[in-house]
């Protein structure tokens, strides 16, 4: 199976990820969804196949479905973090059987932003 990211050829780095996602957040934002409230990134649909971005407040979470872009999370990471900023949290969600047929794991946990070192979860 093949994803096809661009029609052009171009780096999977930073710039990527932030130009990627900022156009989501801001197709979303034309449309009056709720900027607190909503999905973020919904994979293909938003040129990033095999990422699902779902906020909540302060708080995302992401889900990476694909082998590719779990290798590239912590890009992503840093990428919503440069575009949301720091008072941020962003929460894997990686539990999706699908990830096996990439022959990645499951696992959940908080990826970064400012409860990822050091907080207390109440």
């Amino acid at each position: 199976m093949a994803r096809r990211f661009s029609r052009r050829r171009q780096d999977l780095d930073l710039d990527f990820f932030k130009r990627r996602i900022a156009q989501a957040a801001e197709y979303r934002e034309r449309r009056k969804v709720d900027p607190k409230l909503r999905r973020v990134v919904w994979s293909e649909s938003d040129g990033l196949p095999g990422v699902i971005v779902d906020r909540y407040g302060d708080h995302f979470v992401l889900q990476t479905l694909t082998l590719a872009m779990d290798m590239r999370k912590d890009l992503i990471v840093n990428a919503m973090i440069d575009l949301f900023g720091e008072k941020i949290t962003i929460i894997e969600r990686n539990e999706a059987p699908v990830r096996k047929a990439e022959g990645l794991d499951l696992r959940t946990g908080v990826l970064g932003g400012r409860r990822a070192v050091g907080a207390h979860y109440d």
